[in-house]
C-alpha cells in the first residue's frame, strides 16, 4: 500500500479508513462514502460539521458575495428566503425571509409591511445593517 500525507511526526501517516478512501471507485455509493470519509475524519481526529454549520456557511458565503457586490442583495435575500423556508422558517435566517419581501414589495409597489420602518430610501441600508451583523456574528477566527 502507498503512503498518505506526512504525520505529526515526520512519519508517513496511514490509517485504515484514510487508505480506504484513497482508493474509492466513483460508483460507490453516496452512504457507503460518507461512512468512509467520516471514520477517516474521525481517525484523523478531525471533526465533521454539523448540518448547521455547513447551511450557515453557505449562508455566510452568500451575504459575503453581496457585500463584495459579486452578487446582488436580492438574488441572494431570494436565496435565503428560499432557505428559510426549507429549513422550516429557521429562527437565524427568518429576517432574511422577511426583507426579501419588504425589498421586493417596495421594488414592485412602492410599500411594504414586513419591516417595521423600512421604505425605498432605506431599505439596502437595513440589508447591509443585517448581512454585516450575520458575517461578524459567524465570522471563524
Amino acid at each position: 500500500m502507498g503512503r498518505l500525507g506526512i504525520g505529526n511526526d515526520g512519519g508517513w501517516l496511514r490509517t485504515e479508513h484514510l487508505i480506504r478512501l484513497a482508493g474509492v471507485s466513483q460508483d460507490i455509493n453516496r452512504f457507503e462514502f460518507d461512512d468512509i470519509a467520516s471514520k477517516a475524519l474521525k481517525e484523523l481526529s478531525l471533526d465533521t460539521l454539523s448540518h448547521d454549520e455547513v447551511v450557515y456557511g453557505y449562508v455566510y458565503f452568500l451575504i459575503d458575495q453581496a457585500l463584495s457586490s459579486k452578487l446582488s442583495f436580492m438574488v441572494v435575500l431570494g436565496a435565503l428566503r428560499d432557505l428559510c423556508r426549507d429549513r422550516e422558517y429557521d429562527e437565524e435566517l427568518f429576517d432574511f425571509y422577511l426583507l426579501a419581501f419588504a425589498k421586493e414589495e417596495l421594488e414592485e409597489l412602492g410599500v411594504q409591511f414586513y419591516w417595521k420602518n423600512a421604505d425605498k430610501n432605506n431599505i439596502d441600508s437595513i440589508i447591509n445593517s443585517r448581512f454585516q451583523e450575520w458575517i461578524k456574528k459567524y465570522e471563524v477566527c
